[in-house]
């Protein structure tokens, strides 16, 4: 009777320890599943969105001396073809008739942990500017004379997405206190108030539409680098992204590092996505002529 308890018992820790391993293994492809999902719809989300966009930053950004190249400083527009607009790396720019005059956005702008406006293109920063169709599918626009400041000339009317990298709290189901975790959080500024047609539901304050990210990590900043920019003229992925090669732009790079949990579950699972798309205008979007 003993000798059978004694081989029952190493049977039973046998079979034990085979499901207990089971269990983890399936709890570590749940969350691998869960990252991966979460990774594929975030990438889709921004993808679709750069590629609708016409820019990154903000269209309205200021008017320049098509002679000199400098800033014009003229206290009346000046007359056509004398200069030309071009875009800037950060929202809202100076010269954006919805928002650059100091209006606030409905519920007003953004609170913290979001940064203070203007927001920048930034590893942790994304831009993009959509055009608003009409029901028949054609862009609309901002007349001459509307907007503060007032436009100078007839300009492309655009919706404003705004994506954000910020530290994760505790409050969130992914987060980690034994490992530097962030979420994406997303706002959209409508383009003309008032306006009759408008592609976006004003998001505002900003919503989280991803969390459990851990990287990967800019070694010069120390923080998360999900943003990317490419220009034209080809070269490396740019982290930043200066006025005067605005125009240059051409795509948007999302990095992805993910460690995902599900609810009660201890046993979180990591995995990395990469991802390049391009807008389908971009160098003429961003530079118009007067």
């Amino acid at each position: 009777m003993l000798i059978t308890v004694v081989i029952m018992g190493i049977i039973m820790a046998g079979t034990s320890e085979m499901v207990m391993i089971n269990n983890s293994s399936s709890l570590n492809m749940l969350n691998k599943v869960d990252s991966l999902n979460a990774a594929r719809q975030l990438v889709e989300r921004i993808g679709k969105d750069v590629r609708m966009a016409r820019n990154v930053g903000d269209i309205f950004g200021q008017l320049i001396n098509s002679v000199t190249g400098m800033p014009y400083s003229g206290a009346m527009p000046p007359p056509a073809g004398a200069a030309v607009t071009i875009g800037r790396e950060y929202f809202p720019a100076e010269l954006n008739p919805n928002y650059g005059g100091g209006q606030t956005p409905t519920n007003g702008w953004p609170v913290a942990p979001w940064p203070s406006k203007p927001y920048t293109l930034s590893n942790t920063t994304l831009v993009v500017q959509i055009p608003v169709f009409d029901s028949n599918g054609f862009p609309t626009m901002i007349a001459k004379g509307v907007g503060n400041p007032t436009a100078f000339s007839n300009l492309d009317n655009v919706d404003t997405l705004v994506y954000q990298v910020l530290p994760a709290t505790a409050s969130d189901p992914n987060y980690d206190p034994n490992t530097p975790t962030w979420i994406i959080q997303e706002a959209v500024f409508r383009g003309l108030l008032g306006g009759t047609f408008q592609n976006h539901v004003m998001l505002n304050p900003p919503v989280t539409i991803m969390s459990g990210i851990v990287g990967p990590i800019n070694p010069n900043t120390g923080q998360p680098r999900i943003f990317q920019y490419l220009a034209h003229s080809g070269g490396d992925p740019q982290d930043t992204v200066a006025a005067a090669t605005l125009s240059d732009i051409t795509g948007v790079v999302v990095n992805l590092e993910v460690r995902r949990k599900q609810e009660d579950v201890t046993d979180p699972q990591s995995l990395g996505i990469k991802s390049e798309v391009y807008m389908r205008n971009n160098t003429l979007s961003t530079m118009g002529g007067l």
